[in-house]
């Protein structure tokens, strides 16, 4: 348990760091790949091995878990820095700013993947209406 929580402390404060600097990174799709798949899998791999290091018995289901987690924790800590929160260093922010900021952006994150499918939607809607052949009795 200590072992984890070193180790926690440790990846997070590092995913948090790197998601800070890179929260203007473009193109968007590409950061996000990068903050949301590949950090949290890089150190899921390396708490493997410090798992396998200190011989801690049964652990794949909870390092699928872990993944799983941080992933998710990731990509919301790197969407509230988007939108000016949770930061560090010189673009600190207060804590003060954050508890009255997080409530909106927790609900706008939350939020983001259906109003995301909604506008792939209506995009198609929109599309396909437009491309249909007139009725030939319209002529």
């Amino acid at each position: 348990m200590l072992v984890e929580a070193v180790y926690a402390i440790f990846a997070g404060g590092l995913i948090g760091a790197v998601s800070q600097h890179l929260r203007r990174a473009r193109p968007l799709w590409a950061t996000g790949l990068l903050i949301c798949i590949a950090l949290p899998g890089t150190m899921t791999l390396a708490q493997l091995g410090v798992h396998h290091l200190v011989k801690t018995p049964h652990q794949s289901g909870g390092l699928l878990v872990s993944f799983f987690l941080a992933a998710l924790a990731a990509a919301y800590t790197w969407y509230a820095m988007r939108h000016g929160a949770m930061l560090g260093g010189i673009d600190e922010t207060t804590v003060r700013h954050d508890l009255r900021s997080l409530p909106r952006i927790s609900l706008d994150f939350l939020l983001a993947g259906p109003r995301w499918i909604a506008s792939k939607l209506k995009y198609k809607d929109k599309r396909s209406s437009t491309s249909e052949t007139p009725d030939p009795g319209e002529r």
